[in-house]
């Protein structure tokens, strides 16, 4: 996919609020919907964080993150992951949930698709994740 620098390179990033005009976005029903009706109030009521990308004033794209955690129970990915042997305390149990980042909902306005904005927003977030997690 080729990427468009200059024009990731001009973006704005913002939280959703006053000031980002949600009324002419469009990419599919699903996500118009969500954009619409949902995400400013799971964000008021800190349910997820809404981070939209801006090209110009236009809302070119949106990401909705959330906390959450994943269960990894008894398996081999336990092990692949070094989590083997992982506990809470000295002899006791081991950790079977863990802290993740969760994307909920990810929409490109559609004349500004096929640039390279979703990848730039899924490194973004990603790296964000690894920044909360590196040790000094």
């Amino acid at each position: 996919m080729a990427t468009d620098r200059a024009f990731l390179d001009n973006l704005v990033v913002r939280q959703l609020g006053p000031g980002v005009e949600i009324a002419g976005f469009d990419c599919e029903p699903a996500i118009n919907w969500f954009l619409a009706n949902v995400a400013a109030d799971h964000q008021a009521k800190r349910m997820s964080v809404v981070r939209c990308w801006l090209s110009d004033g236009t809302l070119a794209a949106y990401v909705t993150l959330s906390m959450a955690y994943v269960e990894i129970g008894e398996s081999p990915q336990r092990e692949r992951l070094g989590l083997k042997g992982l506990n809470f305390k000295e002899g006791g149990s081991h950790a079977k949930f863990f802290p993740c980042i969760l994307i909920g909902m990810l929409g490109v306005e559609k004349k500004f698709k096929r640039r390279g904005l979703a990848s730039l927003i899924i490194k973004r977030v990603v790296g964000q994740a690894l920044n909360l997690v590196q040790k000094e």
